[in-house]
Order: C-alpha cells, then sequence, then structure tokens
C-alpha cells in the first residue's frame, strides 16, 4: 500500500475490503476544488472470474443483472504497472486493445462462436465516479464488454463462470441516454442564455423608468419599446 495523509489512510482502512475484495486501489487522487481522495476501486471478489484473469487487467462481472463483463486495470503496483489507469489511458493504449482481443479470443474459446457485442468506455463526466462525485478527477478506468445472448447463455453454467448466472437483462443503451442527456443539458443551457438575456433587458427598462421617475434623462443604451435619448421629448 502506499503512504498516505493520515487522514485519507483512515479513510481507507475503514472500508472494510478484506471482507469484499483482497485488491482495490489505494492511488490518491484530486478533486476540481483541490481536495483530495483515495480512489477506493475495486469489484467484489464473488463477482471476478479467474478464468478470465489477464496479466494486468481483472474481469469479472458487474453488481447489475446485465449480460455484461467488466475488465480493468488490476489494482496491484509493481516495477512495471502503476495499477490505476484512467479510461482515457485506456483508450489510447495498445496494450489495452491487445488485452482486449485477447480476453474476446478467450470467450470465444469457451463458447465456440464470437461472444462480444460490443466494448464501451465512459469518458469524462459518464465516468461512474465522476456520476457519484461531480467533483472527483481521474477516476479508475474500465471497460464494459457486452456478451451475446448466446453467450451469456452458454457461459453461466460453465464451472469458473458462476458470477454471471441470472445476469441475462439487457444493458443500458449508453448510446441512446448519452444523447438524450446531453442533448436535454444543450437545450438547458441555450434556454440560460435566453433568460439572461432578458434579465437584462428587464434590468434596463427598469433602470430607465426610475430615471424618468426620479426626473432624471434616461441612460444612454437604447432599450426596445424606449426612445433614445436623442429622440426623447421636450421636458425628458
Amino acid at each position: 500500500a502506499k503512504d498516505h495523509p493520515p487522514h485519507l489512510a483512515k479513510q481507507n482502512q475503514e472500508r472494510g475490503h478484506p471482507k469484499h475484495a483482497k485488491e482495490y486501489c489505494t492511488e490518491v487522487l484530486r478533486r476540481d476544488t483541490g481536495g483530495k481522495y483515495v480512489c477506493d476501486w475495486f469489484n467484489a471478489d464473488e463477482l471476478n472470474i479467474k478464468e478470465l484473469r489477464l496479466d494486468h487487467f481483472t474481469v469479472g462481472a458487474r453488481t447489475e443483472m446485465v449480460r455484461s463483463l467488466m475488465m480493468f486495470p488490476t489494482p496491484v503496483v509493481s516495477s512495471v504497472w502503476n495499477g490505476h489507469y484512467r479510461n482515457v489511458d485506456l483508450a489510447c493504449s495498445p496494450y489495452f486493445w491487445k488485452n482486449v482481443r485477447l480476453l474476446c479470443d478467450r470467450l470465444q474459446d469457451n463458447v465456440g462462436t464470437w461472444s462480444v457485442e460490443c466494448v464501451a468506455l465512459n469518458i469524462g463526466r459518464w465516468e461512474s465516479r465522476t456520476e457519484a462525485d461531480p467533483r472527483a478527477i481521474d477516476c479508475h478506468g474500465h471497460a464494459h464488454l457486452i456478451l451475446t445472448k448466446a453467450a451469456q447463455s452458454t457461459l453461466k453454467d460453465k464451472k469458473g463462470f458462476e458470477a454471471l448466472q441470472g445476469r441475462v437483462e439487457n444493458p443500458d443503451k449508453h448510446r441512446e441516454n448519452d444523447v438524450l442527456r446531453l442533448e436535454t443539458t444543450r437545450l438547458n443551457s441555450l434556454k440560460l442564455d435566453l433568460i439572461m438575456e432578458r434579465l437584462d433587458s428587464l434590468e434596463l427598462k427598469q433602470s430607465v423608468l426610475e430615471s424618468v421617475s426620479n426626473g432624471n434623462a434616461p441612460p444612454a443604451e437604447t432599450v426596445e419599446g424606449f426612445a433614445s435619448p436623442a429622440a426623447a421629448p421636450p421636458g425628458w
């Protein structure tokens, strides 16, 4: 384990990982507000599939009951392995994709046919830790391998793959969900800009009315619905 500031070390010790996982990430990460937190990434031992473990990647079922595998950097530090890598690091790493292909081939050997519908990586605000903690930065990377229905049906009955039993639900349609969320965010942003423009206009009109009621000349700005000072009638 790495040396941590006392409060972070205490935070890590209180999580009781020995009950659930022998391996968990102890990397100290930062929040965009300047604070720090322990990564704490792990997958419960009973969900990990030893038959699919790779040299530096752990593979296991997800806690959700979906036909999907999760592949993540094994959080064990060595002289050649940092133990903590972000999704953006994985996406740009030939070594990661080499291991993805190795995992796909290993699944095919167990099933007898191609077994993966797609490989998905969440990036930026869609990363799971960021969903739970919007201020978190540099979350522990992990890929989702969506299994075909035939592969899930075959693997769940094989020895060593018991973690897949009952996981038959279709995974979330992330592409559709992301489009909806991004579009909603975009529309909300445009709506907010429009509201701010209207507020600025109302403030200017209020300023004109206050100036007129106090017997002063209106501000120099021209406002729709109000005459400019140059065109103001006598007595203004």
